[in-house]
């Protein structure tokens, strides 16, 4: 009875002080960008009670347009795929709206705007005062995009839509995988190939929109209001790609939604959940990981984002369980104390964070959560994971940490705004040096030249 009273004990509810986001300062270039700007996936309905999203690529509806079911538009219909794929491959803001919806899997179109860095015709000229109210212009320039125009038609992605009868809301972008798209990434020069994938194979992802795109929307907040160094999404957030010690292979299908880099390297990994079902295996998995290195090895901290529907009856009772099993989980591992596994977990509720449309509370600048650290019925003590001191890390090869923060900068998942003032590896010489030719007649550096500026998404 002991035990079952001590991982019962509540999370103390945070400052829910609201605070809107358009007062807050902002890293982006163009008000467009912000999120202040974009439609709250959480709040303002993207996704009503049960709803989904349809679908439809390119070759569909080229099918259903010879079978007289469906009409393309102008637009639709004014390059085939063949065209589009050429086209694309000279285009900064497709090929960088393409990086983005492979790493975070869907995207809204607002969205890929703001990781890409293109601003949408209807906004050239937009006022930042007048950066209030997105929804009622998202009707007008949601398909008229150049860059999602030539994904859509050179089959690359899927739009969808909501099912849901509101006027207004922005189309959906997941990406694809067929022989076209496969021929079109193996085709890609490297330095490209790796902006666009990270080095990753090319995949469809998981196929949960709404937890893509509530994952891609919080990355974006961190990455534009809050001291980080990057944000990365779920194709490079593997658990065998935030395994340091390199023993893990890709067996398994397991990957966080997006991982947040501090200034000092520690790496903020975010699981966010909206049903009860599976959370045992989930919180299972993450501690099997965080088991097998020390703290200062690894450098991760996993954080459980509760992020059930507003309007649902989920959302207490899944925080609740939650709390139990990782509580109780914890407790229950003999490697618990020697791998500090208590600090290395934390949990949240996304109301916590955004307690209303277009708000943030105070906690959310700090990314404030609470870890199973306290004793009694002080259990679940709060944790501010951006401040240094409040979460210390020391790692034992700093320089590998930085690596993670350089190395980011060249891919186009990441928001443009964090990568546009680093300079990473040295890609053209890295592919020298594997083919055995660095300090040759070919190497720039030998004869003097500068090498070829990186793919910069926000021009």
């Amino acid at each position: 009875m002991g035990r079952l009273t001590l991982h019962d004990m509540p999370v103390p509810v945070p400052d829910m002080t609201e605070i809107a986001l358009a007062s807050l300062p902002s890293a982006v270039d163009h008000p467009s960008h912000s999120s202040a700007f974009r439609l709250d996936p959480y709040w303002h309905g993207l996704w009503a009670w049960g709803s989904s999203a349809a679908w439809e690529s390119r070759q569909l509806a080229d099918r259903l347009a010879a079978a007289g079911v469906r009409d393309l538009n102008v637009r639709d219909a004014r390059y085939d795929a063949e065209t589009s794929r050429q086209r694309l491959t000279g285009h900064h803001g497709a090929l960088a709206s393409l990086g983005a919806v492979a790493m975070w899997r869907t995207l809204t179109s607002d969205q890929v705007s703001a990781f890409a860095g293109w601003v949408p015709p209807e906004v050239l000229d937009l006022d930042p005062g007048d950066a209030t109210g997105p929804w009622s212009s998202m009707a007008r320039w949601r398909d008229n995009p150049v860059a999602l125009r030539l994904l859509w038609s050179a089959g690359m992605v899927e739009r969808g839509t909501v099912n849901v009868k509101r006027n207004g809301l922005p189309y959906l972008y997941r990406t694809i995988r067929t022989n076209e798209t496969d021929g079109f990434i193996r085709r890609l020069p490297f330095p490209t190939w790796l902006q666009v994938t990270a080095g990753q194979q090319w995949t469809e992802g998981p196929r949960h929109d709404r937890h893509n795109v509530l994952g891609a929307e919080l990355a974006l907040r961190i990455a534009e209001h809050c001291e980080v160094s990057t944000v990365m999404g779920e194709s490079v957030c593997g658990h065998h790609l935030l395994d340091v010690s390199g023993r893990r292979t890709k067996a398994s299908s397991d990957a966080a939604d997006l991982v947040v880099v501090r200034d000092d390297g520690l790496r903020i990994v975010f699981e966010t959940t909206a049903h009860r079902s599976g959370l045992e295996r989930k919180i299972s998995r993450w501690l099997d990981l965080l088991s097998e290195t020390s703290f200062d090895e690894s450098g991760t901290v996993v954080c459980f984002v509760e992020a059930a529907h507003p309007d649902g009856d989920m959302s207490g009772t899944t925080f609740n369980k939650l709390r139990r099993l990782l509580s109780a989980a914890i407790a229950s591992r003999p490697e618990g104390v020697s791998r500090r596994l208590a600090e290395r977990v934390a949990i949240v509720r996304w109301n916590w964070w955004f307690p209303s449309p277009l708000h943030v509370s105070p906690g959310f600048l700090t990314l404030e959560a609470h870890r199973p650290t306290g004793r009694g019925t002080d259990r679940w003590q709060p944790a501010h994971l951006l401040d240094v001191t409040d979460v210390e890390f020391r790692p034992p090869r700093p320089e590998l940490h930085q690596a993670v923060i350089d190395n980011s900068a060249h891919l186009l998942g990441v928001p443009y705004w964090l990568r546009r003032d680093r300079h990473g590896f040295d890609i053209d010489r890295f592919m020298l040096e594997q083919a055995g030719l660095a300090g040759g007649p070919l190497d720039p550096a030998v004869r003097g030249l500068a090498a070829a500026p990186p793919l910069d998404g926000h021009r």
